[in-house]
């Protein structure tokens, strides 16, 4: 392969295509989650990590106005950095 030349459409495609079937695609369940929270459990995870779960649900919420902003996300995200 030429320096410049940039690979091939089909040889990406040819590997998206094994990595899903339509067999094992479930559309109802699919359309069931759609708008849900994804599962979290909080025994799953460590303690000190209470504010992260706080945040998860925030950037969540069902309705989009209840959602922080990014710039919020962002200080929350840098409050938890350990220096």
């Amino acid at each position: 392969m030429d320096m410049f030349q940039s690979p091939t459409p089909s040889s990406r495609r040819d590997k998206a295509e094994d990595s899903f079937s339509e067999d094992s695609f479930d559309e109802d369940a699919y359309l069931a989650a759609l708008g849900t929270r994804p599962a979290l459990p909080p025994e799953a995870l460590d303690p000190s990590l209470v504010s992260v779960r706080e945040l998860f649900g925030a950037c969540t919420a069902p309705e989009p106005r209840q959602r922080p902003a990014a710039a919020l996300i962002v200080q929350a995200l840098q409050g938890n950095q350990r220096p």
